[in-house]
């Protein structure tokens, strides 16, 4: 038993995911079930979550449940539909025809708000602070009202030369800045990621031209290839400072504090200036 940080109420607490299983199932070859390590940074202690990053110390089953409608919707457009170039700017953006935006923005919130309340060690760094309340009134409410800081752009990165990095990783969230503005990062397989701004300050107007509610059909910026990416950096690294481990199928990152790099800022301008 313990209080829910959803409904506030005294419940049987369960393992709430942070990040869909679902994302991490599909890692894995279908007839393998081998156990997910988790790789942190040089010197920290490696996890084994055999389901993921779950924590018990968060949500009780029916408000976890309130989240399923998300997480189920987002993996059918993540990782079962295939984008297509974008209609006036395809060599910049890819979309996803018919996709609701309104749940896509609350699942990326769900996982923010999820990362910022969890006791994991691994999202120690995720911190909503002064916007952790924010999140949790449109998480209930299901609407964002006019001015809120949590603007969001999808993006998704060419595979590029390492096809298998590129589409079979997942890296916990990250925090960072873009042009000043504080960010949070949502990396999920077939090498697509969110920012989520967590900042009072907008975006620039060229930014703000490619969020999720700009544009229809909406639109996934294409910045570039993975191997290009802070992501691709921030895998290397972790491989390389990995210990002796058991075979695993997946690398999966926890804090991570930094600014979004100048290839990956400038990439991503230079495709919104294209809208």
């Amino acid at each position: 038993m313990g209080i829910c940080k959803f409904c506030d109420q005294n419940k049987k607490l369960i393992g709430a995911h942070i990040l869909p299983w679902a994302f991490f199932k599909s890692l894995y070859p279908p007839d393998d079930d081998s156990p997910l390590l988790m790789l942190r940074a040089k010197g920290q202690k490696l996890n084994v979550r055999p389901k993921g990053a779950s924590d018990q110390n968060i949500l009780c089953e029916e408000c976890d449940h309130r989240f399923g409608e998300y997480d189920g919707y987002a993996k059918k457009i993540f990782l079962d539909e295939t984008p297509k170039p974008y209609p006036t700017a395809p060599e910049n953006a890819v979309t996803i025809e018919g996709t609701d935006r309104q749940i896509i923005q609350l699942f990326f919130l769900s996982v923010v708000w999820r990362a910022s309340i969890s006791t994991l060690s691994e999202l120690r760094g995720i911190d909503l602070g002064p916007f952790e309340n924010q999140a949790k009134n449109i998480l209930k409410t299901k609407r964002f009202p006019t001015g809120h800081p949590f603007e969001m752009i999808l993006i998704k990165y060419d595979p590029g030369r390492f096809p298998e990095i590129a589409l079979k990783n997942i890296l916990l969230p990250t925090t960072g800045k873009i042009d000043g503005i504080r960010m949070v990062k949502v990396h999920l397989p077939s090498a697509y990621q969110c920012i989520v701004k967590v900042d009072s300050r907008p975006f620039t107007a060229t930014l703000q031209k490619v969020t999720v509610t700009a544009l229809d059909p909406i639109c996934i910026l294409k910045p570039g290839k993975f191997e290009n990416s802070p992501a691709f950096k921030a895998l290397g690294e972790l491989a390389r400072s990995a210990e002796e481990s058991p075979k695993t199928n997946s690398l999966t990152h926890g804090r991570q504090e930094n600014k979004i790099s100048s290839v990956d800022r400038g990439q991503i301008s230079r495709r919104a200036h294209s809208f």
